[in-house]
């Protein structure tokens, strides 16, 4: 009742309701920047080597036990293959080279089943100079992406709810007040 009896306490309540969604909304871009920022820095090398004709490599690289290998942009002509076998690689046999991933998707290439010690390169066949990344990470750098991806997404829904939040503060109106008319019944 007190809330009808003064008139600026329901602006009041409007004016936290917005500070509320004002807060939500910074946490939710403060999660979304930490994320982000985590996921750019990760290491990411984009080397592409010419080799002949169409074929292209990446630097040569050593795999370490516990590593995760990860590259992208790759296509149906690329492999991940031994680098003593750089030689013998043609488009046509490629596949008989190839290192099978242990993950994949339309995109992109995870191993982490190479050999401890070995020495890798990875090999496309295009007709232009392809965009590839790859990426070497330990477990724990991979599970730490995994969450600052997981923090991004959680900043995005956070931000979207703080905007609706403070949004609805500040436009929220009064409720007009109502009068209740009893009728007698004679």
């Amino acid at each position: 009742m007190e809330i009808l009896n003064n008139p600026f306490q329901f602006f009041i309540m409007r004016k936290k309701i917005a500070i509320v969604g004002l807060i939500i909304l910074m946490l939710g871009i403060a999660l979304f920047i930490a994320g982000f920022e985590t996921v750019e820095r990760a290491p990411t090398y984009t080397t592409v080597i010419h080799i002949n004709n169409n074929e292209y490599t990446t630097a040569c690289f050593t795999y370490h036990s516990g590593d995760v290998v990860v590259i992208t942009g790759v296509n149906n002509d690329s492999g991940l293959i031994c680098n003593s076998y750089i030689n013998n690689v043609t488009q046509k046999n490629i596949h008989n080279y190839t290192i099978i991933p242990e993950k994949s998707s339309p995109d992109a290439f995870y191993y982490d089943n190479l050999k401890p010690g070995g020495r890798y390169v990875f090999v496309e066949f295009s007709s232009s100079r392809p965009v590839i990344g790859y990426s070497i990470s330990s477990q724990s750098e991979v599970s730490l992406l995994s969450i600052a991806v997981y923090l991004s997404g959680a900043g995005i829904i956070l931000g979207i709810i703080g905007f609706i939040t403070a949004i609805a503060g500040i436009i929220l109106k009064k409720k007009p007040e109502t009068k209740f008319i009893l009728n007698k019944k004679k």
